[in-house]
């Protein structure tokens, strides 16, 4: 017997994430990851997580832009003076 699990997706508009902290004015080279044919384009995909009580109360779309937004800013503070 089939199972089948209904649930709705809501679309929203891109949203541009930016640096948790000031960042250096600079260009750097591209990496040679970047440089990669095969990672010229992207995969659709669509993932599920397990529940975790952890997360009860938090959004999730939040946690990952705070994430991403820590993990492109430099690990040094930029001095500004």
């Amino acid at each position: 017997m089939a199972s089948t699990s209904e649930f709705k997706v809501r679309g929203k508009e891109a949203v541009l994430v930016g640096p948790a902290r000031p960042t250096r004015h600079e260009f750097k080279k591209l990496s040679d990851l970047d440089d990669q044919m095969g990672l010229r384009f992207q995969i659709p995909a669509l993932q599920f997580y397990r529940y975790n009580r952890f997360m009860a109360g938090k959004d999730p779309a939040k946690v990952i832009k705070e994430t991403l937004a820590k993990g492109i800013s430099p690990l040094l503070p930029v001095s500004t003076g």
